[in-house]
């Protein structure tokens, strides 16, 4: 449907990559969540009315307010421009965050931001909700967990829901767009599939994406082999999952249940005993925290 619009309007344009700040000088975008295009109608051809109906068909692209030093990186990433230079041919990686709440401020959370992790960081803006932060391998860079902290402080303390996904250090190449992308794709499909969560890397949330494209007769072979057993016992299914989570041990998997030890043993003996499977074999436990996955997701 968006492309039909081109027909409409003298000199607009269609992109397959999202527009650049040099786009939005004369041309107003539009775009469908369902379509991956943008169409650019020049704005001295749209009069108040044709703007109001597009603004209602269609989502208005808005272009994001980028600083100078970010706006190479922007250019990079979203449009055609090189590869940013930077010092000392240090790795990157990409960081994305999404955040939501009310009140607050992006420079206040870019302040904190670089509060927690350097001075140096680069932090744009791709969305009101979605920044991406640019960090510079150093000695002192910061892992999952720490992550995890900095999200349970802005909730603590600002009353703020903000996730991460974690990309790899990478050279500064033309491959790191492509991983980028690739990235910001997983990123939105974790935030759906595992939306509790706040903090993503590429291995964290594979599993999931795996469970997701498995073909129908494996999906089968699962529900009969590994779920159908425990379908009157959903809790113990459940404590399975956490028990796989935290690497199968008994006491952090007891204390984020607020179960007793000997309650949890109870379920794990129970779970054995109906399905066969030892979850201290790696192949088993792997196939069933995928069948965990399946029916967590049938809960929703």
């Amino acid at each position: 449907m968006l492309k039909k619009i081109l027909q409409l309007f003298v000199d607009s344009k269609y992109k397959n990559q999202k527009p650049t700040l040099d786009d939005t000088k004369e041309y107003d975008w539009f775009y469908e969540e369902t379509e991956d295009g943008w169409v650019g109608i020049r704005r001295n051809t749209l009069d108040p009315k044709e703007k109001q109906l597009l603004e209602a068909l269609f989502h208005s692209f808005e272009p994001p307010v980028i600083e100078v030093q970010s706006q190479g990186w922007y250019n990079f990433l979203f449009s055609d421009g090189q590869v940013p230079s930077h010092k000392q041919e240090r790795r990157v990686r990409m960081i994305h965050l999404h955040c939501s709440g009310e009140d607050w401020e992006q420079k206040d959370l870019e302040l904190a931001l670089k509060g927690f992790l350097s001075e140096e960081i680069i932090i744009f803006w791709e969305s009101p909700n979605h920044a991406i932060l640019i960090e510079h391998e150093s000695h002192s860079f910061l892992m999952a967990e720490n992550f995890l902290e900095i999200s349970e402080t802005f909730e603590n303390d600002l009353y703020l829901r903000v996730s991460f996904f974690i990309g790899k250090f990478q050279p500064a190449s033309s491959e790191l767009k492509e991983l980028f992308h690739q990235d910001r794709l997983f990123f939105k499909r974790a935030i759906e599939l595992k939306g509790k969560e706040r903090v993503f890397t590429f291995e964290n949330i594979f599993p999931t994406l795996l469970s997701h494209s498995l073909p129908a007769d494996l999906l089968k072979a699962i529900d009969i082999q590994l779920l159908q057993p425990l379908m009157d016992d959903p809790e113990t299914l459940a404590t399975i999952q956490v028990y796989l989570e935290n690497n199968l041990n008994a006491s952090v998997t007891a204390k984020k249940l607020y179960i007793h030890r000997n309650t949890l043993q109870y379920r794990v003996d129970k779970f054995t005993e109906k399905t066969g499977v030892n979850l201290k074999d790696y192949p088993s436990a792997i196939t069933l925290y995928i069948a965990c996955l399946l029916e967590s997701q049938k809960q929703r």
